[in-house]
């Protein structure tokens, strides 16, 4: 026997031993035994889709770049180096006017094409279905992409999501919250939920809470809301959301953040 193999007794007659050698798809044993490994645990690469180790993210940055819009059907938006993954959240701004179909504000999600160019989906649901926003129209001004959500006073919004396939998942997920110079904040919430804009306040680890008496952020971010392991044991295809909430007052706020997602089966 050599290193790397393993001698196996045999049964029903055979007396002799079968050698069981490894390589590089798992280890095969003559006689037609084949043991597969886990997949990816040699490597610092990602597991193969389906298979034990799959990692997942989706990510938000809050950094803003110039921007382009085509007038088509799809529009597709060049933002050079975006750093988005599909149904990351982001919004847009001008100095003008925005393509009919898009407006200034607005949270929209994103379509990832390449590292260059996106398409903007108006839910988390739709990124995933490849259902983009069409332009039409005119536009002016410079236009201007900022990957946040905006938030409104108390109500939970999608900050990017996740598509997992059948298998047990453990989840995680992690917020941000920038509130601008004169906002007040008197609470912050962070969640991973399977339900679009819906904090989960039942499942245990799902969330993070924080209520202040009133507070004043001077434009300072407020981050690492993290949140999970939550373990999603899956039927069939199901999309996690990372969700933000704050309440706050006199000013805006804009949220950002990211989830991910490790198969353990």
């Amino acid at each position: 026997m050599t290193d790397g193999q393993l001698l196996v007794g045999q049964t029903g007659g055979d007396p002799l031993p079968k050698t069981i050698s490894g390589d590089a798809g798992g280890v095969s044993a003559a006689g037609g035994l084949t043991i597969n490994r886990v997949s990816g645990t040699t490597t610092n690469d990602n597991a193969p889709t389906g298979k034990v180790g799959e990692f997942m993210s989706c990510l938000g940055s809050n950094q803003s770049a110039a921007v382009t819009i085509t007038i088509a059907s799809p529009g597709v938006i060049t933002w050079t180096g975006h750093g988005l993954t599909t149904a990351a959240a982001f919004t847009l701004t001008t100095t003008g006017a925005l393509p009919t179909g898009l407006t200034a504000g607005t949270t929209y999600y994103a379509i990832v094409l390449n590292s260059n160019t996106i398409e903007a989906a108006t839910s988390v649901a739709n990124a995933f279905a490849g259902t983009p926003v069409n332009t039409s129209g005119s536009q002016s001004g410079t236009q201007t992409g900022t990957a946040s959500a905006n938030l409104a006073n108390a109500v939970p919004v999608d900050i990017c999501g996740l598509q997992l396939t059948a298998g047990d998942w453990d989840i995680y997920g992690f917020g941000y919250i920038v509130p601008a110079n004169t906002t007040t904040v008197t609470s912050v919430i962070s969640s991973v939920s399977s339900t679009a804009n819906t904090l989960d306040l039942s499942t245990l680890g799902a969330a993070y809470i924080n209520r202040f008496s009133t507070f004043t952020s001077a434009g300072l971010g407020m981050g690492g809301f993290t949140n999970g392991p939550v373990r999603a044991s899956l039927s069939g295809t199901t999309v996690y959301h990372l969700v933000n909430q704050s309440s706050f007052a006199t000013s805006t706020a804009t949220g950002y953040g990211g989830i991910r997602a490790r198969r353990v089966r």
